[in-house]
């Protein structure tokens, strides 16, 4: 009963966590998690823990989201890295980690067979736990929705911060970007794009922007489209999106609001893989050279003037 009461509570310190955004109340319920269940019991509760299980109060208890759901849908506790995109780097830094060879080891020894033990207290395969992954990426609660749906849909013009890298994430996790959710429409459709509002969406053949008064930053509109190009449908439909963005316009994401917050997450770094990294630090270097000789100008035009009103004074004090 005691362990049952123990479970009940880390699952709603969870939901808890992923409602508020506070990426140290994430930090402290996964960690919690992690020394209940183990490493790899705590990666399975995480992606079984829904709002209607965790009996979380509210309209989203009736539709059973997941945790990365709720997180999408309130976005709470600011950007960056002490809100809902640090809670979002936690939890699936959690996903990607793997359990250190000591502790495998100690259930067998070396050269000797493991030690019988539990499902739930093994670790997941690469390939398992990604496949696991991208199943919660792309689960629909019971209003037809998935993350990304709740994701794109702006509450209001200030709340698109850390909207692109959020975005971004998902795709590379394996989030489907063609998915239909609510009123049978994608990520893309107007109804998510405007919170609902009737807005006119204007798309080009190669290029789609949004009129303004749009929830949806135009650059998050680019990537879903890139990413219904050509297997979007795909797992790994998404991930080259990003891909082709870091590759095209690395700027676009890695100066986007909260990037810090996710860049070092197992997903992101495998798109930033070669052979793209070349593309990225070539971008990077003439940013850099652009600066400095932005920098030398200003000195020579600094010291330029400075010599001009010696000369000046110096005539001055001539007469």
């Amino acid at each position: 009963m005691a362990a049952a009461a123990r479970d009940a509570a880390i699952h709603r310190q969870l939901v808890s966590a992923a409602a508020s955004g506070v990426c140290k109340e994430m930090t402290a319920a996964l960690a919690a998690a992690r020394a209940h269940w183990g490493l790899a019991g705590a990666r399975e509760r995480v992606l079984a823990t829904t709002t209607a299980a965790a009996g979380h109060g509210g309209a989203a208890s009736d539709v059973g989201m997941s945790l990365l759901s709720l997180l999408c849908l309130y976005r709470g506790g600011g950007w960056g890295a002490v809100g809902w995109l640090g809670c979002l780097a936690a939890l699936f830094n959690l996903l990607d980690e793997r359990e250190a060879p000591r502790a495998a080891a100690a259930r067998g020894g070396a050269g000797r067979a493991p030690l019988p033990a539990s499902a739930s207290s093994l670790p997941l395969s690469s390939s398992s736990t990604a496949s696991a992954v991208a199943a919660w990426v792309r689960e629909i609660d019971d209003a037809g929705n998935a993350a990304l749906h709740y994701l794109v849909r702006g509450k209001e013009r200030y709340d698109r911060g850390g909207q692109l890298c959020a975005v971004a994430v998902l795709l590379v996790y394996g989030a489907d970007a063609a998915s239909k959710g609510m009123e049978r429409g994608t990520p893309r459709s107007p109804h998510w794009l405007h919170g609902g509002s009737v807005t006119t969406t204007v798309t080009g053949a190669s290029r789609a922007r949004v009129h303004r008064g749009s929830n949806c930053d135009s650059d998050v509109l680019h990537l879903l489209a890139s990413a219904c190009r050509g297997g979007g449908r795909s797992v790994g439909g998404g991930a080259a999106a990003v891909r082709r963005l870091l590759r095209g316009s690395p700027h676009t994401l890695t100066r986007s609001p909260g990037w810090d917050a996710v860049r070092n997450l197992r997903g992101i770094a495998r798109a930033l893989a070669a052979p793209l990294v070349p593309a990225l630090l070539l971008a990077e270097w003439a940013e850099g050279r652009r600066r400095r000789q932005a920098r030398e100008g200003e000195e020579e035009e600094g010291e330029g003037e400075g010599e001009s009103a010696a000369a000046a004074a110096a005539a001055a004090s001539a007469r």
